[in-house]
């Protein structure tokens, strides 16, 4: 544990951090990894990597939720989920950030926020349609542009309607 020591008050208190500067410092750390990947095609190198990292071999899956597991472990939230809508209920049990759910969504999506897409109908199941990506940048627009793992066969940057956005995740 770390404290501040006020020399002019003699008084010491716990050091919480600069919440400024340490919010979202993880998602940023997150896309960063995604940005020096992108370009990467399934089944090849870091996409192998993160199917080995997750299954013990390449399965040739869906693997947008490995992808974000990956990153997740990568920056000290150990979780392992292949399936978005088990991954969205972990971010909703957490108590790592908040989860803004369909109702709630904020007016403007952050650069590092993690977003949660229904393709059709209106609850998240195992078997919906779905996906889990990462805002590539600060958006009040319809459209979101993107950057995740199983996009177009690889680690691409996409752009997503808004309107099909079903959670956004931000950790803290």
């Amino acid at each position: 544990m770390k404290y501040i020591i006020d020399t002019d008050t003699m008084s010491i208190s716990e050091y919480k951090g600069d919440t400024e500067t340490s919010t979202g410092a993880r998602q940023i750390k997150m896309l960063e990894l995604l940005r020096t990947w992108t370009g990467a095609h399934e089944w090849d190198g870091i996409v192998s990597g993160i199917q080995k990292w997750y299954y013990g071999y390449v399965s040739k899956t869906s693997w947008c939720a490995t992808t974000m597991s990956y990153l997740l472990t990568a920056v000290g939230i150990n979780v392992k989920r292949e399936n978005v809508a088990s991954l969205l209920d972990y971010a909703r049990t957490s108590n790592i950030g908040h989860v803004y759910e369909k109702s709630e969504i904020p007016k403007t999506i952050r650069e590092g926020d993690i977003l949660f897409f229904l393709w059709g109908g209106g609850t998240m199941t195992a078997k919906s349609s779905k996906h889990v990506t990462m805002c590539n940048m600060d958006t009040c627009a319809g459209s979101i542009h993107c950057l995740g793992g199983n996009q177009s066969d690889g680690i691409t940057e996409q752009m997503y309607a808004r309107n099909c956005l079903y959670a956004v995740w931000r950790i803290d």
